[in-house]
C-alpha cells in the first residue's frame, strides 16, 4: 500500500491539515471525555511507523479485557498492514488494521475502541474511516472476521456474513463482507 501518511481533524471546520491529509474522517463532533470533542485521525505504514499506542489499545482491548494472549493478538500481518489511531486529544481512543487479502479485496481487523471511549460513535467513525482508505487504495470489496456479539454493528455499516460460526481462540466470531 503506497500512501503516504495521514492524519486528520473532524469536523470539517476545526480541521487541522498536514502535508498528507486526505480529509474528513467522519460525522463532526462526538462525545468526548470533556464534553462535545473533535477527534483527530492519524494513519500508520506497519512497514515504517511506531505502532506503540495502536498496540496498546489493542492489548488492552484484546487481551487485559478479552483474555486474548499478547502473542497471538500482535502478529507479522502487523508490518504489512496500515493501521489507524482515533485520537481524543492526546489519548488514543481506538485503532484497526487495514490490509490486502487478495487483488481488490482488503481485510479490515483488530477494531478496538478503549472502554472510555465505547457508545460514543468511535468504532463507527473507525469503519467509516477504514472503508474510505481501504476505497483510496482500490478495494473493490471488504472483508473482517467479526467477534459475533459484534454483528449487528458491522451489518448497520453494510456487512452481510459470509461464513459460519468459528472460534478465533475462545471467541466466536463470523466472517462478513461488503462490497463496495
Amino acid at each position: 500500500m503506497d500512501v503516504a501518511r495521514k492524519s486528520r481533524v473532524v469536523p470539517e471546520e476545526k480541521k487541522r491539515y498536514n502535508k498528507n491529509s486526505v480529509g474528513d474522517a467522519g460525522r463532526g463532533l462526538l462525545p468526548g471525555k470533556e464534553g462535545l470533542m473533535a477527534y483527530r485521525e492519524e494513519w500508520l505504514d506497519g512497514a515504517r511507523d511506531d505502532l506503540t499506542q495502536a498496540f496498546a489499545v489493542r492489548l488492552e482491548v484484546f487481551c487485559e479485557e478479552q483474555g486474548y494472549s499478547p502473542s497471538v493478538e500482535l502478529d507479522e500481518q502487523d508490518r504489512a498492514a496500515w493501521h489507524i489511531v482515533l485520537w481524543d486529544g492526546e489519548e488514543a481512543a481506538g485503532t484497526g488494521r487495514l490490509y490486502w487479502k487478495n487483488e481488490g479485496v482488503a481485510g479490515l481487523g483488530r477494531i478496538a475502541v478503549r472502554r472510555p471511549w465505547r457508545g460514543r460513535g468511535i468504532g463507527r467513525m473507525l469503519l467509516a474511516a477504514m472503508e474510505k482508505q481501504a476505497r483510496a487504495l482500490g478495494a473493490r470489496q471488504l472483508e473482517l472476521d467479526a467477534q459475533c456479539r459484534a454483528i449487528g454493528f458491522y451489518e448497520r455499516s453494510g456487512f452481510t456474513v459470509c461464513g459460519e460460526e468459528h472460534m478465533d481462540g475462545h471467541v466466536p466470531h463470523k466472517m462478513m463482507r461488503k462490497i463496495l
